[in-house]
């Protein structure tokens, strides 16, 4: 017996420590945004779990030093500022989830009510109102837009987001549904008459409330600000000494603090260990972002001094080999963090990139560079006659950069640009509009 019981918690103990590592990788792929975010819903549905945001942002800021040159000049060109955002995005689909003029001419109306976190700003009543047409047909719209990815947009309130990622995910049982209708019983900890309520017991109410714990609140926040809104960067980088310092930008990154109390039932003792784990798994993804990034910015210094034309070659393999870390985590940490240089706020995977042959036997060029040149191009061009992608191949051909069209669209997309036809068909919109 005394066998088994050992065998149980160590196997109790292990599942506890995946469940930890899990969260932590999952934080990892947040921008401090995002993570902001994430806290708040956390500490809406634990009362053990505090979330603070310091008057002083360089309080308590986790600081990595990196050897590198001095003398930063500036970045010359900036990838990063490639023109996208939440409304772009679902302006985008909704030509692929509308098919009638009308339709589409409605649906304006509840992308102007969007706000920054996906949700509406203002009441099915009065976008009816504003757009002309009945509730019914504004309900209509509504329920096909907000299928557009990603889940919980164009939603009206925090139980209707949660429940329609439920359904993208495919797990809206009759219980979470019961449970999306009484989130402030959850927020109380009232776990036994919400049981009660939905006929269920406390583990599967449990079970569902961690499940929730994993959606995101606010999937408007997984994009970059509309203009004029500029979004904050996650990583301050400076120069100190000899090198450079990299720091976390705790302007827009809470922390959290985790309060106990004597005489817990056994939920409420869940209820902390879950609130415990959140707080170790935020810090592993800080640490690890700030490693991470130091590393980055130690290899790219010639990056930060002259600009793209002297990125190094660097892919997430070799920043993984360095740190001892798995190529995925790497990856996770740099597809959606920005980071404030001295010259400009950039994304940290645009420090990332191959080398590409340059033309007439020069020398390698960075692909980075190279999307530089193409955003330039697309932004310099008349709106009424934009660039078609074979257009941009032979520009960079007579500059001496031979690369095929299909890359040129491949570079464009990465950069979030429209295709031609698509931004001339933006430009006769907004002359419409202007007019």
């Amino acid at each position: 017996m005394s066998g088994l019981n050992t065998c149980s918690l160590q196997e109790t103990r292990s599942l506890g420590i995946t469940r930890q590592l899990g969260q932590a990788i999952g934080l990892l792929k947040f921008s401090n945004k995002q993570l902001a975010a994430f806290l708040e819903f956390q500490a809406a549905l634990n009362p053990f779990l505090l979330v603070e945001r310091p008057s002083d942002p360089e309080k308590g800021a986790r600081v990595a030093k990196v050897s590198a040159p001095t003398g930063a000049s500036g970045l010359v060109e900036s990838v990063a500022s490639a023109p996208s955002g939440l409304l772009a995005h679902v302006s985008n689909e909704v030509r692929f989830v509308l098919d009638g003029a009308r339709d589409r001419e409605i649906a304006e109306y509840f992308i102007e009510a969007l706000e920054p976190s996906g949700w509406l700003g203002a009441s099915l009543e009065e976008i009816a109102r504003s757009a002309g047409c009945g509730l019914r047909e504004a309900e209509a719209v509504l329920e096909k837009i907000q299928g557009i990815d990603p889940a919980g947009l164009f939603a009206r309130s925090l139980a209707e987001c949660l429940r329609l990622q439920a359904i993208s995910a495919d797990e809206l049982s009759p219980e979470m549904a019961c449970v999306l209708e009484n989130l402030p019983m959850l927020a109380r900890s009232e776990i036994d008459d919400l049981a009660k309520l939905c006929g269920s017991d406390r583990k599967s109410v449990m079970r569902l409330f961690e499940r929730l714990r994993s959606y995101n609140p606010k999937p408007g926040a997984v994009f970059d600000g509309e203009a004029p809104v500029v979004t904050a960067p996650d990583l301050v980088v400076g120069q100190e000494g000899g090198g450079w310092r990299v720091d976390l930008n705790r302007s827009n990154l809470p922390s959290i603090r985790v309060q106990k109390r004597t005489g817990m039932s056994k939920d409420d003792r869940r209820l902390l260990d879950l609130a415990l784990s959140v707080a170790r798994a935020v810090e592993r993804r800080n640490i690890t972002t700030l490693r991470i990034a130091a590393e980055i910015v130690q290899r790219q210094a010639g990056f930060l001094k002259e600009g793209p034309t002297k990125l190094v070659p660097l892919s997430h393999r070799d920043i993984a080999a360095a740190l001892g870390l798995h190529e995925t985590t790497v990856s996770r940490v740099t597809t959606g963090l920005r980071i404030q240089t001295p010259a400009g706020t950039m994304a940290l995977r645009d420090f990332l990139g191959a080398a590409l042959a340059g033309g007439n036997g020069g020398a390698s060029l960075s692909n980075k560079a190279i999307q530089a040149r193409i955003l330039a191009m697309i932004w310099a061009e008349n709106p009424s006659r934009p660039m078609s992608d074979q257009a941009i191949t032979d520009a960079l051909a007579r500059e001496g950069v031979r690369i095929a069209r299909r890359t040129v669209a491949k570079y464009r997309e990465r950069l979030k640009l429209a295709s031609a036809s698509d931004r001339r068909r933006q430009a006769i919109l907004q002359q419409a509009r202007r007019s």
